[in-house]
């Protein structure tokens, strides 16, 4: 028994998917190979490795090279006021919560800037690579790649020294 669909003002109840001898026009046809043997669904590429070669995409990205500085900067700065304000404020001996109630939050916020700068820039420094995205802000993306690379690193060097840090000052 042939499925009924609901009436409505388009379907009328008939299959949208069968026409009037009850054939799919959407499946294919009963198409014999041409050549005997030869797979009719196969890929033309097929026992061939399908390559892409670089700048053969059919829409080029933008480069993100703006973002990537706008986060590496400011993730590179506030980590070495953190690093230098925590260090300044422990072996100073008089404030030790002091350096350290200023500079794990700023650390912290270094990171939060330094990680997705990170992200973004490695991945249009990839797209440009394959011929993805634009190449004419290619000194901008690794620049800020190197800015959010060198703050994560400062950052997180600061928030694994600070207990040897706080057992240093307290001797």
């Amino acid at each position: 028994m042939a499925r009924r669909f609901p009436r409505g003002p388009i379907l009328d109840g008939e299959s949208p998917f069968r026409d009037a001898s009850g054939n799919n026009p959407f499946a294919d046809s009963n198409a014999t190979p041409s050549v005997p043997g030869q797979d009719v669904y196969a890929s033309p590429l097929s026992g061939q490795a399908a390559t892409r070669e670089a700048g053969n995409y059919d829409a080029i990205l933008t480069s993100r090279s703006g973002l990537a500085l706008g986060l590496g900067i400011p993730g590179l700065i506030l980590s070495t006021v953190a690093a230098f304000g925590t260090i300044a404020g422990i072996t100073s001996g008089r404030d030790v919560g002091g350096g350290l109630s200023l500079g794990i939050p700023i650390a912290l916020l270094a990171l939060a800037l330094a990680i997705p700068g990170w992200i973004v820039a490695q991945s249009d420094c990839r797209a440009m690579r394959a011929g993805a995205m634009q190449t004419t802000h290619r000194r901008g993306t690794r620049a800020g790649y190197a800015c959010s690379v060198i703050a994560m690193f400062v950052a997180a060097a600061l928030l694994l020294a600070l207990p040897v840090l706080v057992v240093f000052s307290l001797l």
